[in-house]
C-alpha cells in the first residue's frame, strides 16, 4: 500500500515546483488497521531548521484506508525538504 505518492496529483495537488504563497494540498492515505493517531508534515527550508506542521483527520477513502490531509503554501522562495511522520497504535511514531 502506497500512502504517499509525490507524483500522483491525489496526494499532492502541485506535483512540479511552488510559486511563492502557492497553496498545495498533502494527503496522506493510511490503512485503517495501522490505527494513526496523527500526522505530521515536517519542512526545513535549505540551510534552516524543520518547522513541523500537524495534518488533519479528511474523512474514510473507501472502507479500510482514512485520509490525513494539510494545506501548505511557502512563504519566501528556496529549495524545501520535506517528509512525513505519523503516530499509530498507542502512540508508536513511524
Amino acid at each position: 500500500m502506497v500512502i504517499f505518492n509525490s507524483r500522483d496529483k491525489s496526494y499532492k495537488s502541485i506535483v512540479s515546483a511552488l510559486a511563492t504563497d502557492e497553496k498545495c494540498k498533502f494527503r496522506l492515505i493510511i490503512p485503517r488497521d495501522m490505527r494513526c493517531s496523527s500526522a505530521t508534515l515536517a519542512i526545513a527550508k535549505e540551510d534552516c531548521d524543520t518547522v513541523y506542521y500537524g495534518m488533519f483527520w479528511a474523512g474514510m477513502y473507501g472502507d479500510s484506508h482514512e485520509i490525513w490531509e494539510l494545506h501548505f503554501s511557502a512563504t519566501t522562495e528556496g529549495l524545501y525538504f520535506y517528509h512525513f511522520e505519523i503516530t499509530v497504535r498507542g502512540g508508536i511514531p513511524c
